[in-house]
């Protein structure tokens, strides 16, 4: 496998790099030590160079000024703390409100904007780039030591382990905010993906994507994907829930997480191309863009609603504050441990399933 280590730009006097790895295939991919995050997922298209799908940056100062979290490693805590507060073995902690009200994926001080370090290991099947960052007592009760590895294989596979250290009792629910369009290039929103979800319950969220505490069947609604739907054809549902955020911004409880089996796909027949995902994790935070901000070119094409399909494996949001929806407690000297892969496979014989 070929590695590269290429500028990834400059901001705020940092220099950030990217580092990108082609496979026996020629599929590549690139991550950078911003945020730890993936930036690009590359096929080869013959003349033409490569045709992206995921949503990424330029460079870092694009992604310094965008709005986005495209690709980012998310912590300390991902996803929303309902009004920045939450209670801990007995004492009241405030955070910064970087969502109307509310604290989200780590508030100002969060991974996504965190320069790395990193190296890099490589096998003749693999290379893995390590990232790691001690994430200083800011915002939360206490500071963790966390590890991201990024592996790429031979076999189209990318998985991402975590590992967190507390060095106090604190919060810690990472996930990866990477956004999907297999069309490539951001050339066409992601209507004509297939999505399918092993998940028998939704949470139901506020006008605030706030969850509402209670799981929900998905039966009978538009969050039923157990047998694949197309995203197009749930566009007109009048659905409550769906109709409240134009589309998906949901936590889905996974049937089935930690076994061989795909917890999702994600399918796209018009390119013939179709993502399995695989994860530790209870529950997957479904996102499909579904508002953009300041007018934005992602790979040479502006961005549009629904342009990408974020998976995002993780506990789920408001935990701390619902106990019932899980637990994103790191006790002090407690390891965190979580995997997620997503297998992109190639020019199979495809459709719902």
């Amino acid at each position: 496998m070929k590695v590269e280590i290429v500028p990834f730009g400059s901001y705020g006097g940092k220099d950030f790099v990217e580092i990108l790895i082609t496979n026996k295939q020629g599929i590549r991919i690139g991550f950078s030590d911003l945020g730890a995050r993936i930036n690009r997922w590359g096929i080869p298209v013959q003349g033409s160079g490569y045709e992206e799908i995921v949503l990424g940056h330029e460079n870092a100062q694009e992604a310094f000024e965008s709005n986005y979290y495209y690709g980012v490693t998310v912590g300390l805590v991902a996803g929303r703390i309902a009004e920045g507060r939450f209670t801990l073995n007995g004492k009241t902690y405030q955070l910064s409100q970087n969502d109307g009200r509310h604290h989200l994926h780590g508030g100002l001080e969060g991974y996504d904007l965190q320069q790395f370090a990193y190296k890099i290991e490589e096998t003749a099947e693999a290379v893995t780039v390590i990232f790691c960052l001690h994430t200083p007592k800011i915002e939360y009760p206490g500071s963790v030591a966390v590890e991201v590895k990024h592996r790429f294989t031979d076999d189209n596979v990318w998985t991402i382990a975590y590992k967190g250290e507390a060095e106090e009792t604190t919060l810690f629910n990472p996930t990866n905010h990477v956004y999907f369009n297999l069309n490539g290039n951001n050339q066409d929103s992601v209507l004509n993906h297939e999505m399918t979800i092993k998940a028998s319950h939704y949470l139901p969220l506020d006008q605030e994507a706030i969850p509402l505490g209670i799981k929900e069947k998905v039966d009978g609604t538009p969050f039923d994907l157990r047998e694949g739907r197309r995203f197009g054809d749930l566009l007109d549902s009048q659905d409550p829930q769906f109709s409240l955020m134009n589309g998906f911004d949901h936590p889905f409880i996974l049937d089935t997480p930690g076994t061989a089996e795909p917890v999702a796909q994600l399918n796209c027949p018009d390119k013939k191309r179709l993502l399995e995902v695989y994860t530790t994790s209870p529950a997957m935070v479904v996102y499909t863009h579904n508002k953009v901000g300041d007018p934005l070119s992602i790979w040479g094409h502006p961005l549009k609603t629904h342009a990408g399909i974020a998976l995002e494996t993780q506990e789920a949001p408001d935990a701390i504050n619902q106990p019932d929806l899980g637990t994103i407690v790191l006790e002090k000297g407690q390891i965190y441990t979580g995997e997620t892969s997503y297998k992109l496979l190639l020019h199979e014989k495809q459709g719902s399933s």
